[in-house]
């Protein structure tokens, strides 16, 4: 549904997200390229090792395991194919049953078991069931058919999707305000393991350092899977585990890599030390954005699991091995930088189920709409935020005019510094419009053609390279966004200078060139800044957007965490990178505190912690933005719920749970999409798993969905929601007030979506905010005594806090009752005194001749012209006889008797309010000293019928739930600002005066 943010002490406790769609346009995307196992490809495996509780570092040789190739059986490439076999849950009390009932069936299919042996590359036995194996396309179908088989699919390939960041989110571990808070009471997540399924890691780094560590826990399961380049020595009490999976990866890829746990492309130590690398200081990229490097839960112990080779190529298989390991290890949160469509979907659902939080990266292919990956709801799907610190490079033209770009430029300590040189305009600088032109100790300037306006990385190295081999003094290239700002300190930048400029600096610098006989200019260093001048918290352009192109019932991403130009560890320094896979570990280091502070949190209370806390304006309270092609406010299809708010997240108040069970459901009637899976005929739409976030996609008639949030705050609390329904929707939420005690921690509400036109292929957003009311009077230590004290004593309490009540709404109320009751007094005696005169006037007509000679006439028509006394009639009945004296009296007099409505009928509309406040008293006052008992009921029912006209409509309805604490909350904060109620009172009444 929409989001709203809140700190620690926040008043908003749970925003809940809410996207609709009338109709959905649903656009199916294609699969993953596909890859083929090598011929002859071998593997590592080694036996598991115990969990190793010595101080010692040397560690028995015998814990560590070392590699033993085991040689598949040789097939044909053109035949014989990767596929991975998905069985469900496990079946077998141990892991060897699981594998031999795994070869079992494949004896059945292939023949021999020693065939079955040879196809294996994986057995997946901890977490969940299934294989990894070399089949052919016939044999795939074949064993599609067992019964036991619940989807059997081949191999793909995925690709990889610090210093200021952690301040940027309040989590500066120097300031002694922010340690107490999520750092300080998560000890820093001690002890939490944090599972890395990445590239490998580099373990010399400063980052990866154990000094201060204590034992690794007990509960710890995993291995140190050895290699040529790393030893026993390489495991410690940070880097707590290491593995490696080959399977499914090309031999190329292999082959510019080692076999061992070992990062040689820097990408999984990036993102492990952003997660959890302990505190460096003053480290820098070149003296660029220095400062204290560390992860988010710097005390955390790492996991390594390598299944990222060469330039980050991901095997299907390995990573589905390397989930199924860390099942069977232990660890708390897996971290994977990885892009995907969700074929290893099953393996994280698993995980999820055993308790641990799965943190995925959104993907690297926005600003376009419906590229986002990894859109299982069970996992949290991150995307790529930008920080408050930039890199300006100051850049001045020959006619002494300074303009200011974007770059991580900097000059080697023995340089001569900066200096003019020759500006040459290149139209696009691709190779067609290039075509030799000399460079030589010029600046290249660079303005892209239309439609390479946006993110041209290609284009940018290619000119770079150019420049570089051309012995070129640098390149100044202009783009919409410079959030690929790594891109200026790549290889190809090495020894030139390379700046981002937006489009219109870029037009400054065109009219310049056009304008000089002979253009130069001169590229400063870049620096550092950071802080209020910066504008923050942009979506990167790079970062994936949704809606999902295969469920629109599930808003993705979830959140948004920095990922643009952060700085970690690679190898043995620190590099700036950018894309989703750094944002993902931001994430992954929250959680991991979270974990530690609350260990009893299930996987979805942590991801609904983190959503409904998160920011969606910055610290200016202005609208977050989204980088594309245009600028934008940013939407759930941006952000999710927001930007990351960690210490918001420690404190959530409500959070929206769920029982892992239900994933199943969705799980195999909506992903698996076979036939023979057997799925729960009364299943609901995706949209009533009680996520922090409503997504219908095709909104043509009402709907009522529900949700369940459980109270982890304050025992006794009451919230209320605020509503903002989405354009062309109309919203409502039943009930609005949810009260919550120390019995009573779990409630649900249901919310009524009903369209108001049929509107087809667009989306509108609106948001559900459960608020609770006063939770900031008791942050100061007087406050808080004298409302225990209140709780303790509440006739006391209440009897000395009557004055401040008939001041402020007594003052206002009582007097507009009196005036009413004043002016129904008056109207009651004019009545009384019309009557009056209306008798004196009769009585005056009785007595003259006309109205006795009319009073006969009348008679004599009545009984038809014959006297009574001759006919020896009755006298005239006295009913009868007033009629007639009354007509008389009208027909001579014209006097008219008296109308209530006449004289005072607009007094009377005012009557029933007098009525309805008298009944509203004796209700409350009924309610709670007759039936409640309660001994403050008197002054309970002057408060409430004093302030009826000014309550809730739903005030009434929850008057049952009013409990002595809230009360005496409400009024204790009423007599905290009294005297400034009164002094605006008094304001607003002179200047009435006036």
């Amino acid at each position: 549904m929409g989001f709203s943010s809140s700190s620690r002490r926040s008043r908003i406790a749970s925003v809940l997200q809410l996207c609709l769609c009338m109709l959905l346009c649903r656009v199916q995307g294609g699969s993953s390229h596909e890859q083929h196992l090598e011929e002859g490809m071998n593997t590592l495996i080694a036996p598991s090792c115990s969990a190793r509780d010595s101080l010692d570092k040397d560690f028995h040789p015998n814990c560590w395991d070392q590699p033993t190739k085991t040689s598949t059986a040789k097939r044909e490439p053109s035949s014989y194919e990767l596929y991975i076999v998905y069985l469900g849950e496990v079946k077998h009390d141990h892991p060897d049953h699981v594998v031999a009932s795994h070869h079992d069936m494949l004896t059945t299919l292939l023949g021999s078991k020693e065939e079955s042996i040879a196809s294996v590359a994986y057995n997946y036995k901890h977490g969940f069931s299934g294989f990894a194996a070399m089949l052919t396309p016939e044999q795939a179908k074949q064993l599609a058919e067992v019964p036991e088989v619940i989807s059997v699919e081949k191999n793909k390939i995925h690709t990889t999707a610090t210093t200021r960041s952690w301040d940027f989110l309040g989590l500066n571990y120097q300031m002694t305000g922010t340690s107490s808070g999520l750092l300080k009471g998560s000890n820093y997540g001690e002890d939490v393991i944090i599972g890395v399924v990445d590239t490998g890691i580099w373990p010399e780094s400063r980052s990866f350092s154990d000094e201060g560590y204590g034992p690794i826990p007990s509960r710890w399961k995993g291995k140190c899977q050895l290699g040529p380049d790393w030893g026993s020595n390489n495991c410690t009490r940070k880097i707590i585990g290491a593995r490696f999976y080959t399977a499914g990866v090309l031999d190329k890829h292999l082959k510019a890599d080692t076999l061992s746990p070992r990062d040689r492309n820097g990408h999984g130590t990036h993102c492990a030390s952003t997660a959890a690398g302990s505190i460096v200081e003053a480290a820098s990229f070149n003296g660029l954005a220095e400062g204290v490097a560390r992860g988010g839960a710097p005390r955390a112990r790492i996991a390594v699991y390598k299944s990222g080779w060469g330039s980050g190529s991901f095997s299907t298989a390995s990573v589905l091995a390397a989930i199924d390991d860390a099942i069977h290890d232990g660890v708390d949160v897996l971290s994977l930088s990885i892009g995907g469509r969700g074929q290893v979907a099953f393996g994280a659902l698993h995980a999820v189920q055993k308790g641990i939080t799965v943190v995925y990266a959104a993907g690297n292919d926005g600003p376009r709409p419906q590229t986002v990956g990894n859109i299982s709801p069970w996992v949290i799907t991150v995307a790529a935020s930008k920080v408050d610190r930039s890199f300006p490079t100051v850049i001045t033209l020959g006619n002494k005019q300074q303009i200011v770009g974007q770059s991580l430029y900097y000059q080697a300590k023995n340089s001569s510094g900066s200096s003019f040189a020759g500006l040459l305009v290149g139209q696009g600088c691709t190779a067609d419009t290039l075509n030799g032109t000399d460079v030589r100790g010029i600046i290249l300037f660079c303005l892209p053609l239309p439609d390479d306006a946006r993110t041209p990385v290609s284009t940018f190295e290619y000119a770079s390279q150019y420049v570089r081999n051309g012995g070129g003094s640098g390149l100044i290239f202009a783009q919409y966004t410079t959030d690929l700002l790594t891109v200026t300190a790549s290889v190809a930048c090495q020894g030139i200078a390379c700046v981002l400029v937006d489009l219109d600096t870029g037009e400054k610098i065109i009219k310049y060139v056009g304008a000089a006989s002979s253009p130069v200019a001169k590229i400063e260093p870049a620096h550092t800044v950071t802080g209020k001048e910066i504008p923050e918290a942009k979506v990167a352009s790079f970062s994936s957007r949704g809606p999902s192109r295969d469920y629109a019932d599930i808003i993705k991403p979830d959140i948004a965490a920095p990922g643009a130009n952060i700085l970690a560890a690679v190898g043995d320094s620190y590099v700036m990178y950018s894309g989703t896979s750094m944002a993902a570990p931001h994430v992954a280091g929250i959680v991991a505190l979270l974990k530690a502070e609350h260990p009893d949190w299930s996987p979805a209370a942590i991801k609904s912690a983190i959503m409904t806390t998160a920011r969606v304006t910055d610290k200016r309270g202005m609208p977050i933005l989204a980088e594309g092609l245009p600028r934008k406010t940013a939407d759930p299809f941006d952000y999710g719920s927001g930007n990351i708010n960690p210490t918001g997240a420690a404190d959530p108040g409500l959070v929206y749970d769920i029982d892992p069970r239900d994933y199943n459901k969705f799980f195999g009637c909506t992903i698996v999409r076979r036939t023979n899976v057997s799925c729960d005929a009364t299943m609901l739409p995706a949209y009533h798993l009680n996520l922090p976030s409503i997504a219908v996609s095709e909104l043509r008639r009402p709907v009522t969905v529900w949700r369940t949030v459980t109270n982890v705050g304050e025992a006794d609390s009451v919230y209320h929601a605020e509503v903002q329904s989405p354009a062309g929707v109309m919203m409502e939420v039943e009930p609005t007030v949810l009260v919550f005690n120390t019995t009573d921690r779990v409630h649900s509400f249901k919310v009524k979506l009903a369209p108001m036109w049929r509107l087809q292929g667009d989306y509108t957003f609106g948001s559900i905010t459960w608020r609770k009311d006063q939770k900031t009077i008791l942050k100061d230590e007087e406050t808080r005594e004298k409302y225990d004290y209140a709780v303790a004593h509440p006739e006391e309490f209440f009897y000395n806090t009557a004055q401040y009540y008939r001041a402020y709404y007594g003052y206002k109320t009582d007097t507009r009752s009196v005036l009413i009751g004043l002016l129904l007094i008056v109207s009651a005696f004019q009545y009384i005194n019309q009557l009056t005169s209306y008798s004196q006037a009769i009585e005056s007509v009785k007595q003259t001749p006309a109205y006795r000679n009319r009073l006969k006439a009348l008679e004599f028509e009545r009984t038809g012209g014959i006297s009574s006394k001759k006919k020896g009639n009755k006298p005239m009945d006295k009913k009868v006889e007033d009629e007639l004296r009354n007509e008389v009296d009208l027909q001579i007099q014209g006097v008219q008797k008296p109308s209530v409505w006449n004289l005072c009928g607009v007094q009377l509309i005012l009557l029933p309010y007098l009525i309805g406040k008298l009944l509203i008293w004796q209700i409350c006052w009924f309610w709670r000293y007759r039936v409640k008992k309660s001994p403050y009921a008197w002054e309970d029912a002057c408060y409430l019928t004093r302030t009826s006209l000014r309550m809730p409509a739903n005030t009434w309805q929850n008057i049952d739930e009013f409990t002595k604490e809230d009360l005496v909350m409400k009024r204790l904060w009423e007599k905290a600002n009294m005297e400034r109620h009164i002094a605006e009172a008094r304001r607003g009444s002179k200047q009435r005066r006036r």
